[in-house]
């Protein structure tokens, strides 16, 4: 796959640098980004992007998610 620099991407969706900043580290520390150094630096996905889900992301983002334990309702 394609590396992009931050730059571009940043551009290309509206997102202001500082912040696609921070996300893209937090991607790329997650393991779903290879950020690549050198002059062909830039981001790339580390693995086919059907490979990577909703859940990994978001994960990656805003932190680990803690999903209730669903309890039997009291009538029950």
């Amino acid at each position: 796959m394609p590396s992009l620099s931050a730059k571009d991407i940043a551009e290309a969706y509206g997102i202001p640098p500082q912040l696609l900043a921070k996300i893209l580290q937090r991607l790329t520390k997650a393991g779903l980004l290879r950020s690549p150094c050198g002059t062909n630096g830039g981001y790339a996905l580390s693995r086919p992007p059907e490979d990577i889900t909703a859940f990994e992301v978001i994960g990656a983002i805003d932190g680990p998610l803690l999903l209730p334990r669903a309890r039997p309702a009291p009538w029950l």
